[in-house]
């Protein structure tokens, strides 16, 4: 699960807190499923994975369940800062979950960083209450397309280095 913003008060942003409660609805339906929570102190004192773990704590999921990656300050550091933890913790099958404007970026990023080491599926939130067709739905995909021209240039370095971070076959178990 990739975070988003925290305001100022260290309340999630709409964005963070429909990706967990995303997150926290697959996870009922896998129980036995763990939930890595991504994002470092982007825009305040309160990292995304801090604010991610209270708000699924408070709703229902156990601690156990829960894997923090609390470092990452971007989509590209969300994935190379997650993928030691997975591969710890022996996982190699993960269901990404962001918004649907920001999937494109966050699968490329892990794709790049973990080359064929990782089975990925998206698990985009789901369609906000209004459509797509309002300014903050086309502001977000304008921000996405801008924000994956410049990323390109990382994602193909990241992709040579790939081989090197997991270390376990693509088709092991997870």
């Amino acid at each position: 699960m990739l975070g988003a913003r925290v305001l100022g008060d260290g309340r999630p942003s709409l964005a963070l807190e429909r990706r967990v409660l995303h997150g926290v609805a697959l996870a009922r339906r896998h129980p036995t499923a763990r939930l890595l929570l991504s994002g470092g102190a982007t825009g305040g004192p309160l990292d995304e994975a801090r604010v991610m773990a209270t708000l699924a704590l408070g709703a229902g999921i156990a601690a156990e369940r829960l894997i923090l990656e609390d470092r990452a300050l971007d989509t590209l550091g969300n994935a190379r800062h997650s993928l030691p933890l997975l591969r710890a913790a022996r996982i190699g099958r993960v269901l990404l979950v962001t918004d649907p404007s920001h999937m494109p970026r966050a699968l490329l990023s892990f794709r790049a960083v973990a080359g064929d080491h990782l089975r990925l599926r998206a698990a985009p939130t789901p369609r906000p209450a209004g459509g797509w067709l309002n300014r903050r739905a086309v502001f977000g995909v304008l921000r996405e397309m801008a924000a994956l021209g410049l990323v390109l240039p990382r994602l193909l370095i990241a992709r040579r280095r790939a081989a090197s971070l997991f270390p376990f076959p693509p088709d092991a178990p997870p």
